[in-house]
């Protein structure tokens, strides 16, 4: 249990330097300042919004094997898993963004 939320603790983090703060600020200025309009509204949205990038994280932790081995003990098949941990990660991040007085 300890290690589901430590790696909720650290997905939140990983959201917040990602999307929040000074650290990748330079990156998002760059990024919103690319020639294509459309393509970089999307994109900072994306970053920016704490679910979405949550849902991406999450994602991209489940396809590749980094979930707390309480998750892996379940009988789901693997690219489920990988979507419901992302599901997750997505809402779990909202929340704590809204507690936090991110969004």
């Amino acid at each position: 249990m300890i290690d589901l939320i430590f790696f909720t603790m650290a997905c939140f983090g990983l959201m917040y330097v990602i999307g929040h703060s000074v650290i990748s600020l330079s990156i998002r200025e760059r990024i919103a300042r690319l020639p294509a309009p459309r393509w970089r509204f999307w994109f900072i949205t994306l970053i920016e919004c704490p679910a979405c990038l949550g849902f991406w994280i999450g994602l991209a932790a489940g396809l590749f094997g980094y979930v707390p081995i309480l998750v892996l003990l379940s009988p789901i098949p693997h690219p489920i898993l990988a979507i419901v941990w992302g599901l997750y990660i997505a809402g779990t991040n909202y929340v704590l963004a809204r507690q936090t007085a991110l969004i």
